[in-house]
């Protein structure tokens, strides 16, 4: 009777293991990385956590019939934000780094955990406005019936990563 409980326990250990990979491949990309799929379309959820948007209107230009006055005034924005977002993400690194060090040393103090909470809250508030009012100064470059084609080409995109993620989670499906 032992023995077969424990059968019985290791049995239901596997399939409980054996669905929890099932699931888990599903929701990873074909290259396995869950983090790289994931990443990516969290970033359309939230305005203003990546510069796509912006990359978008570079992309389709000529889809778009921007002018060559627009077309810099975009790629400018782009540049700019891109250049932002960069030096914000190299100051956080070295408070991050500069943090590390004190809370490693064990003399972090509730101060030095206040500042860095400080510090880190500022320069994400920075990083959110450097990707997000970009965004919002591209549309008026834009004429009206070039932000609807836009919108029009961010809906396909959107529907196509859609599709593609539906395509990969199948796990119930025999074939």
């Amino acid at each position: 009777m032992k023995k077969q409980l424990i059968t019985y326990a290791i049995a239901m250990l596997l399939a409980t293991t054996a669905m929890a990979s099932v699931s888990l491949a599903c929701e990873q990309g074909k290259d396995g990385s869950y983090k790289k799929q994931h990443a990516k379309s969290s970033h359309h959820r939230i305005p203003g956590k990546s510069l796509a948007y912006l990359r978008m209107v570079v992309k389709n230009a000529n889809l778009l019939g921007l002018s060559e006055k627009q077309q810099e005034k975009v790629s400018q924005l782009l540049l700019k934000a891109e250049a932002d977002v960069a030096d914000i993400h190299t100051k956080a690194k070295a408070v991050v780094s500069a943090f590390r060090s004190i809370l490693h040393s064990g003399k972090a103090s509730a101060k030095d955990v206040r500042a860095y909470s400080k510090q880190m809250g500022e320069l994400r508030t920075k990083s959110l406005a450097a990707r997000l009012l970009p965004s919002i100064q591209v549309k008026s470059i834009l004429s009206v019936e070039q932000r609807k084609k836009l919108k029009t080409l961010h809906r396909k995109s959107r529907d196509k990563d859609r599709s593609m993620k539906a395509k990969q989670c199948n796990h119930g499906s025999r074939t």
